[in-house]
């Protein structure tokens, strides 16, 4: 086991807060520890999934803890970046957390359609103890172009332990608006689903991208749309907006990358939200020169913790930074030991008052047309 430490300097109105986190990577039950001859990565770090024996393509990492205490993490597995028959895995830390006890990976939902894929885009505990994932689907033209995206759920009212089918969302969007990327329950009960896409079915990718939400109260079963969103705005166009419950208020992070010949900077805005979504703050910037799926948690220590690639290394790999008040933040925080591999979505959860939990994907390398994966987790003291 190897310790890493990240050091938060963070200034607001003339006050240095530090705040110091030990990292600890350890190997997983009944998975692959690929530490061994992944030498850019931390040894012992573990390895929940990994494609570098079989090139296969295990990414796209979401993480819950329940209400039980219980942690689990999906992702998605398939042979390519984007291809056609995707599957959806779980795998259930078990305790002690300081020691890496992750059940071995198995499929809970497959796509059987020839030309088509899924993955899982949020994860969520319901009001009565049923476990939501969100699901998009998506018809698979080629490697790098799809179309036809859909947004699902999948359900367990057996604390994971069986799923039932594919459950299409039909929140009443007209257009492409209909890619899910996070969940969360609100404080009333509620589950909210974060989308984006844009009004336009016969526009497809036309790079008008917007944010909506859709709303449960039914425990994830039926789903209508909710509030305003967040439309373009000063000629930004968002995507993979990630929800984060913080007390009273709902927060949602926004992708934002640049089109090409742009001249602003890419990074991740925050807006909030007083009213349990219904309308939303102006977004306001928070990083730059990042991209990626801005994953956003508290972590145990009462820090805010934001998942990003970083643009100014090569391939893009995985970082996060580090805030006390969602406006100041400290950046280039690590788990990775240093890795450039290309950050392929990551999560966060505090397991208790000591510690919190990454779990993320790495790519490797980023080559013809794309390289293995693999879903990593590193716990953070």
């Amino acid at each position: 086991m190897r310790g890493y430490t990240a050091r938060a300097l963070v200034a607001a109105v003339a006050i240095v807060l530090a705040a110091f986190l030990t990292v600890a990577a350890l190997p997983a039950t009944g998975a692959q520890d690929v530490s061994s001859h992944s030498s850019e990565l931390p040894a012992g770090t573990c390895v929940l999934q990994s494609g570098e024996s079989d090139g296969s393509y295990p990414a796209f990492p979401s993480v819950l803890r329940t209400s039980t205490n219980r942690v689990f993490a999906t992702w998605r597995l398939s042979q390519e970046h984007q291809d056609a028959g995707g599957k959806i895995m779980l795998s259930e830390l078990l305790r002690p957390y300081d020691g890496c006890n992750w059940t071995v990976p198995r499929v809970i939902a497959t796509e059987s359609a020839a030309d088509y894929n899924i993955g899982p885009a949020g994860f969520a505990e319901a009001a009565d103890g049923s476990l939501v994932i969100g699901v998009s689907r998506y018809h698979v033209k080629n490697t790098s172009s799809a179309d036809h995206f859909s947004a699902h759920v999948i359900r367990s009212t057996d604390g994971g332990t069986t799923w039932g089918p594919t459950l299409p969302v039909n929140a009443g969007y007209a257009g492409d608006i209909s890619y899910p990327a996070s969940l969360a329950k609100l404080a009333d009960g509620s589950l909210v689903m974060a989308l984006y896409g844009n009004d336009d079915p016969a526009k497809p990718y036309d790079g008008k991208w917007y944010v909506r939400l859709a709303r449960s109260t039914d425990d994830g079963r039926n789903w209508r749309p909710w509030g305003s969103g967040v439309p373009m705005t000063e000629g930004r166009q968002w995507s993979e907006p990630e929800l984060l419950v913080d007390g009273s208020r709902l927060v949602m992070a926004l992708r934002y990358d640049v089109p090409k010949g742009g001249a602003d900077t890419s990074g991740a805005f925050l807006v909030s939200s007083d009213d349990l979504g219904r309308s939303w703050s102006v977004p306001r910037r928070i990083t730059s020169g990042t991209s990626g799926s801005p994953a956003l948690a508290k972590l145990h220590n009462g820090l805010y913790a934001l998942a990003y690639r970083d643009m100014t290394q090569p391939n893009y790999p995985f970082r996060y930074a580090l805030s006390p008040n969602l406006r100041t933040w400290a950046m280039n925080n690590d788990v990775t030991g240093g890795s450039t591999r290309r950050m392929l979505y990551a999560g966060f959860t505090a397991l208790d008052r000591n510690k919190s939990l990454a779990v993320f994907s790495l790519e490797n390398p980023e080559s013809n047309p794309h390289g293995w994966s693999s879903v990593h987790s590193a716990v953070i003291h």
